[in-house]
């Protein structure tokens, strides 16, 4: 039982030094709200930090945005932990790739670092037990 998810950033570009790609953050308990709230931390972050500024976060290095990403959720009082104050919700984790935990409810989703938009959706295919893609965006 939940309402699993997970999401990552990606660089919509190559730079030729490799693909940008964060680490997976899975919610439990998230469902497609979570991804939602992924969005709106993206639209956030452009407001306040202007891009190609020289550090991480303002390069949206997909590393650091999944760090500001959980930051944000912090500081807004998202995924808050009922049973321990000032904590995270023990539903949230992190994995190196989509296979690393459980989406089986809602998928897998790539956001891009800098605009938010979807790259990719993966979700999972109950008989196959594997993760198939059902989006793939053009850049």
């Amino acid at each position: 039982m939940g309402d699993r998810v997970s999401i990552q950033f990606k660089s919509d570009q190559d730079d030729g030094l490799g693909e940008d790609i964060s680490e997976v953050l899975f919610h439990h308990w998230g469902g497609e709200g979570f991804v939602d709230l992924a969005k709106v931390f993206i639209k956030d972050l452009n407001r306040q930090v202007p891009q190609h500024h020289g550090c991480p976060i303002s390069r949206r290095e997909c590393r650091t945005m999944m760090v500001q990403f959980i930051a944000w959720l912090q500081k807004h009082g998202h995924c808050d932990n009922y049973n321990y104050p000032g904590f995270l919700s023990h539903s949230l984790y992190l994995g190196k790739d989509m296979h690393d935990g459980d989406n089986s409810d809602n998928g897998h989703y790539v956001l891009c670092a800098k605009t938010g938009r979807f790259l990719e959706h993966h979700t999972y295919n109950w008989e196959t037990r594997e993760q198939e893609a059902t989006l793939y965006a053009s850049k």
